[in-house]
């Protein structure tokens, strides 16, 4: 199984490594540069993925009650989650993977947006109840295809809840709006299964605060390694993302500051243009002052 998310993960980009020669950077949201980047909803497929995220920011951005969007997305999301036959295989993994290390609970729950590619048809499947959970804080649960803003289990006081996620970072969202939903809405929350786990915060945070933490694949240096034993990236690149490991400050300076060319063309995503301007204008490394031209380049550049 391992092998084959590895090779599915790159052949649809949800991982993207970079090429040391001509890049890209990747920018990530604390506003630093780094070697490769994560995009797990990617693995259903890339197009599809563009797709499905579109959709679903339509059908939340509308004006419909929360009962009715969860509505749409359920039909939104199982309508093509049954007309692709990989997006069923990550999902038939996923509860594979649950069934393995989650005795018993009741409710599904996932996040707005990404989180619900995986947890309704995760929830379809296990033929469990969903709850969709929404960033304002409202959430909608579903059984059988009947919608509530209220849920009892017969027989259950204190119902058990397992998160799924496409990706567990900083574990952010989930501290600070799932968690305070899940509350609310009645659920004792045991644990989170995903996708991917990016590195060691998210997950040290979460387990730390009792939960259980699942993933098929963890992006981390292990990761990496694998990667180059299964001849999937070079002992180069290899070497170049484990010094970013050890010290992003050092990868930095080794990497990207000595090869300017690497940034003088501008990401084409508003977002990381965005993430690199205040890179360059804020030097949080405070490197500006051993790159003085590189600096002043990029700047002018924007």
């Amino acid at each position: 199984m391992q092998t084959e998310i590895i090779k599915t993960i790159l052949d649809t980009n949800a991982v993207s490594i970079w090429d040391s020669g001509k890049g890209p950077v990747f920018w990530y949201a604390a506003n630093v540069p780094g070697p490769f980047y994560v995009n797990t909803e990617k693995i259903i497929g890339e197009k599809l993925s563009e797709k499905m995220l579109s959709e679903i920011t339509v059908i939340v951005s509308s004006s419909d009650s929360y009962i009715e969007k969860s509505k749409k997305l359920k039909k939104s999301i199982l309508e093509a989650f049954l007309k692709d036959a990989g997006w069923q295989s990550i999902i038939r993994h996923l509860t594979d993977l649950s069934k393995t290390n989650f005795q018993e609970y009741h409710i599904v729950s996932g996040g707005e947006r990404r989180d619900w590619l995986f947890s309704v048809p995760f929830a379809y499947l296990l033929k469990i109840p969903h709850l969709y959970l929404f960033k304002k804080g409202d959430f909608v649960f579903e059984d059988n295809d009947i919608f509530t803003s209220t849920y009892t289990l017969k027989d259950v006081t204190n119902p058990k809840s397992v998160h799924v996620s496409d990706l567990i970072n900083n574990a952010h969202s989930f501290f600070d709006v799932w968690m305070p939903a899940l509350k609310n809405a009645g659920c004792d929350c045991i644990g989170n299964l995903c996708v991917t786990v990016r590195g060691d915060n998210g997950r040290l945070r979460l387990e730390a605060a009792g939960q259980k933490v699942v993933s098929l694949v963890t992006v981390d240096a292990r990761f990496f390694n694998q990667l180059c034993s299964m001849q999937l990236i070079s002992k180069k690149t290899l070497d170049e993302i484990l010094l970013f490991f050890d010290s992003s400050d050092k990868w930095v300076r080794k990497y990207a500051l000595e090869n300017p060319a690497l940034f003088l063309s501008l990401p084409e995503d508003a977002k990381a243009l965005e993430r690199m301007k205040v890179f360059f204008e804020t030097d949080p490394l405070k490197l500006a002052s051993s790159y003085p031209d590189v600096f002043a380049q990029v700047r002018k550049s924007f």
